[in-house]
C-alpha cells in the first residue's frame, strides 16, 4: 500500500522487509504478506496452510423430465463444491513481468489491477512490472480462489406433432426437438472453466453444442 512507503521508496518503521520472497525491490501496488513468526522480514519461514483442495469435497447432480401436452424438457446439471485452487505459481503469470508467451491476459477483469491512477489495495492484479516480481506470484491466499461450479450438461426441449397433422401422411408420430450440451456454467470464478483443472487457464476450453433434430416412426 502507498501508506506503508516514505517519500524515498524505502518502507516505514514497522513494515516487515519482504526481500525474503524474492529478489525484487518492492514498490506500491506489491503484494504485502503477513510476519508471521514476527521476526521483521518475511521469509519462507512465514509460509504456512492455507486450507482447501483441488479435489472437490462435494459432487452433485439432478436432472429430470417434465412434459405437458405436446411439449417435453429433459435436463441435467452436474455441479462440484468446496474444491479450491492456488492459481498462478509462475512469476511470468499474466500482467506482472516475464515473457507474454508464457501466459494470457483476460478480458474479464484486466482492468481490475493496481496502477498509480487506481491505488485500489484490493484490485485483482498486482502493479505492473519489468520482469518477473517473484514477490507477487508466489503461493498465498491472494491466488487462492474458490472453483465450485454448476454446469448445464444437457438439455432437450421437444415438440411432439399432433396426429391428426400426420394420418394423411401414413406417419405414426413425429417429434422435433433442440438440444445442447454445456451451455453455460455457474461459478463465482470467471476468469477461465473452473472444470478445466489448470493453474493458468492455459487449456482448450469444453465445447458447447446446440444439435435440432427429428424423430419420425412410419
Amino acid at each position: 500500500m502507498p501508506d506503508d512507503f516514505n517519500a524515498d521508496g524505502t518502507l516505514k518503521e514497522g513494515i516487515p522487509e519482504q526481500g525474503g520472497v524474492g529478489a525484487v525491490t518492492l514498490r506500491p501496488g506489491d503484494i504485502k504478506y503477513v510476519d508471521v513468526n514476527h521476526d521483521g522480514v518475511i521469509t519462507e519461514e512465514d509460509e504456512g496452510y492455507i486450507g482447501g483442495t483441488e479435489d472437490p469435497r462435494i459432487v452433485y447432480g439432478f436432472g429430470g423430465v417434465v412434459s405437458y401436452k405436446n411439449v417435453d424438457l429433459n435436463f441435467f446439471f452436474q455441479g462440484s463444491g468446496d474444491m479450491y485452487r492456488v492459481i498462478g505459481r509462475q512469476p511470468y503469470f499474466l500482467p506482472g513481468g516475464g515473457t507474454t508467451t508464457e501466459g494470457n491476459a483476460y478480458a474479464a477483469n484486466i482492468d481490475d489491477r493496481w496502477t498509480e491512477s487506481h491505488q485500489d489495495a484490493y484490485a485483482f492484479w498486482p502493479r505492473l512490472s519489468y520482469g518477473p516480481n517473484v514477490n507477487n506470484y508466489r503461493a498465498s491466499t491472494w491466488w487462492k480462489k474458490d472453483m465450485s461450479f454448476l454446469r448445464c450438461k444437457t438439455i432437450e426441449v421437444g415438440y411432439t406433432l399432433p396426429r391428426k397433422w400426420l394420418s394423411s401422411l401414413y406417419v405414426k408420430s413425429c417429434r422435433v426437438f433442440v438440444s445442447g450440451n454445456n451451455l453455460f456454467c455457474i461459478s463465482s470464478f470467471k476468469l477461465w472453466d473452473p472444470e478445466l483443472g489448470t493453474n493458468d487457464g492455459l487449456k482448450y476450453p469444453m465445447n458447447r453444442s446446440v444439435m435440432f433434430g427429428l424423430d419420425v416412426n412410419f
